[in-house]
């Protein structure tokens, strides 16, 4: 399952995967492999929270709050680019993609450097948040997770 996942995986910092670890599981997840290729199984991540504390913010505005907090609580987050806005299932989403190191089971030889990317929709007082991940350098998995984003439908209420 996608908590017990949450619990061999670290980000290097212990506060952040506490957090991770605690936080609310995602609606829908995706992963590449049926068995996971240790600890950088390519993965979507669709997850729903309130937003009504983030209303009167663009979406490039909500991007950049998250990827702030995950810059500080991550450290070896490295955003390539800035955020930008996209637009997924005809409306406006927040993008951002970054990079960062995880490690499995606490073992230093597990370490992957994962690319991210994520979209923040919002839905009335909802928010969607879109996180795709797999290994840096795996060009066939931006096709794929394209694909993915495309397919996405987010009705109204």
């Amino acid at each position: 399952s996608e908590r017990a996942a949450r619990h061999r995986l670290s980000v290097g910092n212990t506060r952040a995967d506490e957090r991770l670890r605690a936080g609310p599981e995602a609606l829908i997840v995706i992963e590449k492999n049926l068995h996971p290729v240790a600890p950088c199984n390519p993965t979507v991540k669709v997850g729903l929270g309130p937003g009504g504390h983030l209303a009167g913010l663009t979406g490039r505005d909500k991007a950049a709050s998250l990827l702030n907090a995950m810059r500080h609580a991550i450290p070896t987050f490295e955003p390539p680019g800035p955020v930008s806005e996209a637009v997924v299932s005809g409306r406006t989403a927040g993008h951002f993609e970054a990079t960062f190191t995880i490690e499995m089971d606490g073992d230093p030889i597990q370490n992957c450097k994962v690319l991210t990317r994520s979209w923040l929709i919002r839905r009335g007082d909802d928010l969607f948040v879109i996180g795709m991940s797999g290994p840096v350098g795996d060009e066939k998995l931006d096709a794929e997770f394209e694909g993915i984003l495309r397919s996405v439908a987010i009705s109204d209420l």
